[in-house]
């Protein structure tokens, strides 16, 4: 072990070197990176900052990984990652178009219409994003100092620069804030729910935008919250008892064809499983895990469940959908065939809320929310 890392000895925890080689030898599709860091961290109980450390030297293994040499040892890929990631920093030496097809696999840059650039906002470590509830943001503010640097479209969105756990927060435990992705955060926004509305929250998972929902909903309304999964739906309801919110119901959602309520809605966000392309930032292990083949699969679940939920949408009430990647099979080709097969839902043109134009498939690019990639689109049931 003497004669690893040498040349990063004198600015790099060796211990750190050699945990992030052990989780990298145990991480799969099956058991993604992120995964396998919290699972480590929990046996061994580690320091926040210890945990820090060897998090990003593997996400950095992981963002470098296809201009590395893989029949080499691992130890050595992570030192080659490092200095790769040492090299390329704003103002030394610019990606050339030949280094940005290393960034992702080859199969993906036939998949997204996005701008020539739109890989390189992945190279970059996204920014922590949180919401306060609407009515604690002065004491978010007072406790944690975060900095509101979007626009008046988010007056609850908070850049978290801070070293604390925010999850041992006061201000975490008592409910006044969620940790949520800006683009997720996008999303709530565009459905803009009324106060005394019904609304479907479809895939809900975990509730991170039911919980945004009834926020902007002033704890008024109804929303249904439906997944398949239980776990999540249990996870769901304690996030928004610390959270204070109440107006939701939850159900199971086991039949992809058919909804569980009969409840007509003012409005359905059909948030749906995709491939996360959007995330490869935040999460760059992904990129080298998902095929083409399952972004088949997942476009084909796609135009089921948003046919499915459609049908909970009362007349003159509005559709959402999105997703949070950016690949067109998942995007526009799912939107466009709804529409297709929908008449009776008209298209309705979306505010960019980050300075770009409205659009009906409207793309939110990493590079423009400083967070995820997100895709969303929307339509308004005839009367």
């Amino acid at each position: 072990m003497a004669h690893r890392y040498s040349a990063l000895a004198s600015n790099m925890n060796k211990r750190a070197m050699t945990l992030a080689e052990e989780i990298i030898g145990s991480v799969s599709k099956d058991v993604p990176a992120d995964r396998a860091l919290k699972v480590m961290f929990k046996d061994l109980a580690a320091a926040p900052e210890f945990a820090e450390e060897v998090s990003n030297i593997v996400f950095t293994y992981y963002r470098w990984y296809g201009f590395g040499k893989q029949n080499l040892p691992v130890w050595k890929q992570l030192e080659d990652t490092l200095q790769f990631e040492s090299d390329y920093q704003p103002g030394k030496r610019a990606l050339t178009e030949a280094d940005i097809r290393k960034i992702l696999p080859e199969w993906i840059f036939g998949q997204v219409d996005g701008p020539t650039d739109w890989p390189l906002a992945f190279q970059v470590k996204p920014p922590l994003w949180i919401r306060a509830k609407a009515d604690s943001v002065e004491k978010v503010v007072s406790e944690l100092n975060p900095k509101n640097t979007i626009n008046h479209f988010f007056p609850t969105a908070f850049e978290y620069r801070g070293k604390q756990n925010l999850f041992k927060t006061v201000a975490f435990n008592s409910g006044l804030f969620e940790i949520q992705d800006i683009a997720s955060q996008a999303v709530g926004h565009l459905c803009q729910p009324g106060t005394n509305e019904t609304w479907l929250d479809a895939c809900s998972g975990e509730g991170g935008k039911t919980l945004h929902l009834s926020d902007l909903m002033g704890n008024k309304g109804l929303i249904w919250a439906i997944d398949r999964s239980i776990r999540r739906l249990t996870h769901l309801k304690k996030r928004a008892g610390r959270a204070g919110a109440f107006n939701y119901r939850v159900a199971e959602w086991t039949d992809p064809k058919r909804l569980p309520m009969k409840t007509l809605c003012h409005g359905a966000l059909v948030d749906a499983p995709c491939s996360g392309v959007g995330t490869w930032g935040r999460n760059p292990h992904a990129r080298w895990t998902i095929t083409q083949k399952d972004i088949t699969e997942l476009a084909t679940i796609q135009r089921e469940l948003l046919n499915t939920a459609s049908k909970a949408v009362k007349p003159g009430g509005k559709l959402v959908y999105s997703v949070c990647t950016l690949t067109r099979m998942e995007t526009s080709g799912v939107a466009d065939s709804f529409s297709e097969e929908n008449p009776g839902f008209k298209r309705v043109a979306l505010p960019h809320l980050f300075g770009g134009t409205s659009a009906s498939n409207l793309y939110l690019w990493p590079k423009e929310t400083r967070g995820n990639g997100m895709f969303v689109s929307a339509w308004i049931k005839d009367e």
